[in-house]
């Protein structure tokens, strides 16, 4: 009896058909009996339609390669993680396509997986020493590129260990015995194998004598113990949950026998891809890693981050008024407080206070513009608005705010990922998102690497959750940073006059005081809204 008979003989007479219970996996939803579990790679963005070729029995008791099949056209098929042995003795592509290497040793690791496979009615399997040509450059590229994801869609994974053995004198140790063995397994030293125990849906352990020691699920006390791996990774949680940080301790011990495969197996970990160039050296494999991991991790922030375009929302409101002229605002930059707002470094907030329909928001946009022309300053800014939910709180203002600043000075983004790596969105949306905001916005003032700043936030007044926190944060940042300037714009509350009121370095430019200037320009903004409003109406009656 060989050794795979005698293990199946040995499992059949203790577990009988339990051993392998059937599992319902819906692989699409990512399911297991029902249940959401298993880490997932959206690989489809990131490996156009790779190809995956799978083994097979054939009618001579061996193995043979399907044809490369597309991803819609792969069907079920169990996985095999091993450490390899000496390239010999490993069975490879051109073996399996020409009949041989039934006399290497590894080609007991296929016949476990086939017959594995089998116990769980699965007709197919793939083992990476055979399932790859390896000398097209293509072919491999996007295979090492896939890997993650084809261990993530397997029905089981079936982790073989070599070097752990369990039955002695035809007797089954118990885990006491194996235990120490199990722990001292060269598979948790090496670099691929990482991806392939966090990846599958299903994972089972079996010794060199194919007793079943346990899962991941069984075993991840001791897996957590030998890895460091969180027991949440372990048990499925998406990796994007974890900072790029702890995903690579996982890693740094690990060996890889191709330098450069200490940086190509983490690929998947960080759900990104690359070219494979064998030859470029560890240091430049991982600095084109975290090329490709950086702009990844900044894309998902500012998507997380973003509630609104406040450059979108300037253009929306000069439309809706009739466009911006320069009469309407040009009165401003000959005003006295203005000017001594803007040219004394002192005096580091302006407060344009007026009653409604005094055209505040319209000489915030002419000012804006101004800023802009000048280039001395990075500028961001923010229209609040009470009847628009996603723009009417202090948590959304410090949104803008902070998205504006990235998005303009991409180099601050450092700022936003340390804090986002590991709650992701619900940094912004949780119940310290206030706390989290701030915090950051304090860390991307506090940059020297950053020009003066000024910061506008347009009508305070209809920021109608937290307003006073927003308030708080306001003048305590000019004691903290000098290199900022403040201008904001409300109605005449006494709340807000009470908040900005002890600022000695706050200067108030009041239009009940400006009226016959505010008078004319408010004339032509209402003129020009009339001629806008008279195209559009003889636009639709085609007068």
């Amino acid at each position: 009896m060989d050794l795979i008979a005698e293990a199946e003989d040995h499992a059949k007479k203790k577990y009988g058909e339990c051993l392998f219970p059937s599992h319902v996996v819906d692989h699409r939803n990512n399911t297991y009996d029902g249940e959401k579990v298993g880490n997932t790679y959206d690989g489809e963005k990131h490996t156009p339609n790779p190809k995956m070729r799978l083994l097979e029995c054939d009618n001579a008791d061996g193995y043979r390669l399907t044809k490369a099949l597309l991803d819609n056209n792969i069907p079920p098929y169990a996985i095999l993680s091993h450490t390899w042995g000496s390239d010999e003795q490993e069975v490879n592509f051109e073996d399996i396509n020409s009949g041989n290497g039934k006399e290497k040793t590894g080609y007991e690791k296929l016949q476990f997986c086939g017959k594995q496979a089998a116990y769980d009615n699965i007709d197919y399997f793939w083992v990476d020493t055979c399932c790859i040509k390896k000398t097209s450059d293509s072919e491999l590229t996007e295979s090492l590129n896939s890997m993650f994801r084809w261990y993530g869609k397997a029905r089981k994974c079936y982790v073989y260990l070599s070097d752990v053995e369990v039955v002695q004198n035809g007797v089954e140790q118990p885990q006491s015995v194996w235990e120490g063995r199990f722990r001292a397994s060269r598979w948790f030293t090496r670099g691929w194998t990482l991806q392939e125990l966090l990846a599958p849906i299903s994972i089972e352990f079996f010794s060199r004598d194919c007793c079943r020691l346990g899962d991941r699920e069984s075993l991840k006390l001791i897996i957590h113990e030998i890895t460091g791996i969180a027991i949440e990774a372990l048990q499925g949680v998406p990796l994007s949950k974890f900072s790029v940080d702890d995903r690579m301790k996982w890693a740094e011990n690990r060996i890889s026998t191709r330098e450069e495969d200490a940086a190509y197996s983490l690929l998947g970990i960080f759900e990104v891809s690359m070219s494979v160039i064998y030859g470029e050296g560890r240091d430049n494999a991982f600095r084109r890693l975290n090329g490709v991991i950086e702009p990844s991790l900044d894309k998902r922030c500012l998507i997380d981050l973003f509630i609104t375009d406040p450059r979108k929302d300037k253009q929306r409101i000069e439309e809706l008024k009739g466009g911006l002229l320069f009469k309407v605002y040009e009165w401003v930059f000959q005003n006295t407080e203005y000017q001594q707002w803007y040219n004394d470094q002192s005096n580091r907030l302006l407060w344009v206070r007026g009653d409604p329909g005094k055209g505040k928001t319209m000489l915030l946009c002419g000012i804006i513009d101004e800023i802009r022309t000048s280039n001395n300053y990075a500028l961001a800014y923010f229209f609040c608005q009470s009847n628009v939910d996603t723009i009417n709180s202090a948590i959304s203002v410090l949104r803008g705010l902070i998205y504006m600043l990235l998005d303009e000075q991409p180099f601050l983004i450092r700022h936003l990922q340390k804090e986002y790596e590991v709650p992701g969105k619900q940094l912004f949306e949780g119940i310290n998102a206030w706390v989290a905001l701030s915090n950051i916005l304090k860390n991307i003032l506090h940059d020297k690497s950053l020009k003066p700043i000024i910061l506008i936030i347009d009508a305070l007044d209809e920021c109608e959750k937290d307003m006073v926190k927003l308030l708080r944060l306001i003048v305590s940042s000019l004691t903290e940073f000098p290199r900022v300037k403040w201008l904001v714009s409300s109605r005449n509350w006494s709340e807000i006059e009470e908040a900005l009121g002890p600022i000695e370095e706050r200067t108030s430019l009041n239009l009940e005081l400006n009226t016959h200037t505010v008078s004319i320009a408010v004339d032509c903004s209402s003129l020009s809204t009339y001629y806008a409003l008279r195209v559009a109406t003889s636009d639709r009656i085609g007068d």
